[in-house]
């Protein structure tokens, strides 16, 4: 009777097997601490004013457009006059035009009050309206620790039929570069704005 021997050809499956093992278990390892996605809303933070002066007409903000490297789900940062950063793990929970048209609406109606007002539907039932249209032309936080802010507003009076632009540009400090800083510092920014409207509504 022959001695049983160790084929060679089964060396290589018993090292294939442990490599497998080994990749499946950093792999597991990986996804485990790994970081997760987080979900950012923004909210108005304006405060509100009992003893503002009332505009002379309905304010319906009408629009509000961001470029478009700014109206997407990840966050962005600027890094430099020619490149952008996507955030990978800092996420927007809706779609930023459509989040930051609702806010100002919201920061405008606090300082004003909710009656001098419109809602999302352009109102049909009154001609004494004033349309505001939002031209972001950077609402962008830095690499340098600063938020941008260039907006230009267009007022438009239905009852003159008259048009008026009013550009706004700032910058707001950010704490840091986390999700939470950046949410804070458009907050602030999106206030301020409607502050500024509703100065030019008077």
């Amino acid at each position: 009777m022959f001695p049983l021997t160790d084929h060679a050809s089964r060396q290589p499956l018993g090292r294939l097997a442990a490599t497998a093992l080994l990749a499946a278990v950093l792999l597991a390892t990986g996804c485990v601490g790994s970081a997760k996605t987080r979900y950012f809303l923004l909210s108005p933070t304006a405060t509100p004013t009992a003893n503002a002066a009332k505009p002379t007409a309905l304010a319906y903000i009408r629009n509000c457009q961001l470029p478009d490297y700014l109206d997407r789900t990840e966050m962005v940062m600027r890094k430099s006059q020619n490149e952008v950063i996507f955030r990978d793990f800092d996420n927007w929970a809706q779609m930023p035009e459509r989040m930051i048209q609702r806010i100002l609406r919201e920061n405008l109606a606090r300082i004003i009050g909710a009656e001098n007002v419109a809602g999302v539907k352009t109102p049909q039932s009154r001609s004494d309206i004033i349309q505001i249209d939002y031209e972001f032309n950077q609402l962008d936080p830095t690499t340098n620790g600063v938020l941008q802010v260039n907006v230009d507003c267009w007022l438009h009076a239905l009852p003159t039929k008259t048009e008026t632009i009013h550009n706004l540009s700032f910058t707001l400090p950010l704490d840091n570069e986390s999700g939470d800083a950046i949410t804070n510092a458009i907050n602030q920014a999106l206030a301020r704005i409607a502050e500024e409207t509703a100065a030019m509504l008077k």
